[in-house]
């Protein structure tokens, strides 16, 4: 298709078709269920998604909470959600900002 050609280039095409994937890959019976109890809030099951983003909103990197018996689970849960997210950025003079639920001694040493 001669539309593509006008807009972007070759290369440029193949890496975005090699990170496309267009497939139903549901199995019957086999479908994964999250279901995470939140005490405080009116819709008290859910999927807890962390996403580290840029300020205009590019994902850096993310994490799904799957429960108690998550890596991330138990004591500690939002030191390990914050320095999981920030592996690869911590030490290189980048500023975080983040909400009152996960500011913590431990974090902020």
């Amino acid at each position: 298709m001669q539309c593509f050609g006008d807009n972007m280039s070759r290369d440029r095409f193949l890496i975005i078709l090699r990170c496309l994937h267009f497939a139903k890959n549901l199995h019957p019976g086999k479908t994964l269920n999250f279901r995470v109890y939140i005490k405080n809030k009116r819709h008290k099951y859910g999927i807890k998604l962390y996403v580290l983003t840029e300020p205009d909103g590019l994902v850096l990197n993310m994490s799904v909470y799957t429960g108690s018996l998550d890596s991330a689970g138990g004591k500690g849960h939002t030191k390990k959600v914050v320095l999981g997210l920030m592996e690869n950025h911590l030490n290189c003079g980048h500023s975080i900002f983040m909400d009152n639920f996960y500011v913590s001694v431990d974090l902020a040493k």
